[in-house]
């Protein structure tokens, strides 16, 4: 496994006479140890010939992860002492840092608890490839709703109206 742009040497342990019959990307096709740069995974083949005059041949898969492999999630809001999952994805050995407001540091969706407004970096290495990551969780502190006290007589509308920050409103009794 490699990231893209990256490479890999190949390696053929016995025989002479090595022919890799997919050449592409490769630094050398005739020799057994040739260095694969490939821009997508493949399956590189081998021909050999042994010591006493017999052709064998042999593969290798190379896989090529993209940075769109791993993902950290959509930055997200949380309001002051609540949690929220993070949505991390990818494979291999997954770690996030920040560690300290997380309850574990080495899965995919971690529950976050943090203090102040936090960038969390989610990396993922797999093989020789080590990809990163990261998602924005903005702390928002309670807000303060201001509404003014109104009198009215019965049957006349009123159209109230509230001061602070806020996405929704949540109006009792509705």
């Amino acid at each position: 496994i490699i990231c893209l742009v990256d490479c890999v040497q190949l390696s053929v342990s016995t025989g002479s006479d090595w022919r890799w019959l997919y050449p592409d990307c490769l630094s050398c096709s005739v020799c057994a140890a040739p260095f694969a740069f490939p821009d997508t995974s493949i399956v590189y083949a081998v021909e050999v010939l042994t010591d006493i005059g017999c052709i064998i041949q042999d593969s290798v898969a190379v896989q090529v992860l993209y940075p769109a492999d791993l993902d950290a999630g959509a930055d997200r809001d949380l309001c002051l002492g609540d949690t929220l999952s993070l949505a991390g994805v990818g494979s291999g050995v997954l770690n996030w840092s920040p560690a300290g407001s997380l309850d574990a540091a080495s899965i995919a969706s971690p529950v976050a608890q943090p203090l102040v407004s936090t960038t969390y970096t989610l990396s993922s290495e797999n093989d020789q490839c080590i990809l990163t990551d990261s998602v924005f969780v903005r702390v928002i502190e309670q807000t303060e709703i201001e509404g003014l006290d109104w009198m009215a007589c019965g049957g006349d509308t009123l159209e109230l109206e509230v001061e602070g920050e806020a996405d929704t409103w949540l109006w009792s009794p509705a």
